[in-house]
């Protein structure tokens, strides 16, 4: 029996894609990291997802996933708003400019399953 460990990816980068989630439902999330590691990119970037999420509009995609179609151009802009948002309220309430909103570092979760493996 293999003990199953949750992945918890901390920073910017956890945040952005809970809100994604609470946006447009954890399963589309699932099936935006899907599409990325077909392509070749991180399943826990945020600037990855975010070129994903739309293409689950998309026939050619979507109907190769588990949870088929979404409008994924959605959780994109809502993020996208919230960030803004936030780097409005941040200039506004410290008396020196926020620059910029931090990006996520970078993240390899741990193999879930222990076999020594790492997913892309």
């Amino acid at each position: 029996m293999h003990e199953t460990r949750r992945v918890i990816a901390v920073g910017i980068g956890a945040v952005v894609l809970a809100l994604a989630a609470y946006n447009v439902g954890r399963a589309h999330l699932h099936d935006a990291q899907v599409l990325a590691r077909r392509h070749g990119l991180s399943p826990w970037r945020w600037r990855d997802i975010k070129q994903m999420l739309p293409v689950l509009a998309e026939p050619k995609y979507y109907r190769t996933l588990k949870y088929g179609y979404a409008r994924g151009h959605e959780p994109v802009r809502y993020v996208q708003r919230i960030r803004e948002y936030h780097h409005v309220l941040a200039n506004e309430l410290i008396d020196e400019p926020v620059t910029a909103i931090p990006h996520q570092a970078a993240f390899t979760p741990p193999d879930p399953l222990g076999h020594g493996m790492r997913l892309p």
